[in-house]
């Protein structure tokens, strides 16, 4: 009896397994609108660049449903910004999918001299 137990405790560790292998394998739903995020005043003012790498969830509406900040450079100063891009964002109905992670840089380019 044990042994048959035992038999059934790995087959659903093992199925768990590749239920989570297959979500993995899963591609994000397409973008339907994306906004960039406008670049902060105070930041652009001052010359300052950086980056900022988040992750989000997408729910069954392809709305945005949670953004989390994950690494933020200079701290705090972009965070605004991709915050309010990101909740406009819209995506394909009908596919959630969770824990995107992407990364956007912040440059600040100098305009080229005209001669």
């Amino acid at each position: 009896m044990s042994k048959f137990f035992l038999i059934l405790f790995t087959l659903s560790l093992t199925a768990c397994a590749t239920t989570s292998a297959d979500k993995a394998r899963q591609p994000a739903p397409k973008a339907i609108s994306k906004a960039f995020p406008a670049y902060p005043l105070y930041a652009y003012s001052n010359g300052l660049s950086g980056h900022i790498t988040f992750e989000y969830d997408i729910g069954t509406d392809g709305k945005v449903s949670e953004i989390r900040i994950l690494e933020s450079q200079p701290r705090y100063l972009f965070d605004d910004a991709i915050v309010k891009a990101v909740s406009t964002w819209r995506f394909e109905a009908g596919h959630p999918y969770k824990n995107i992670q992407q990364k956007v840089h912040f440059r600040l380019r100098k305009p080229d001299a005209i001669l």
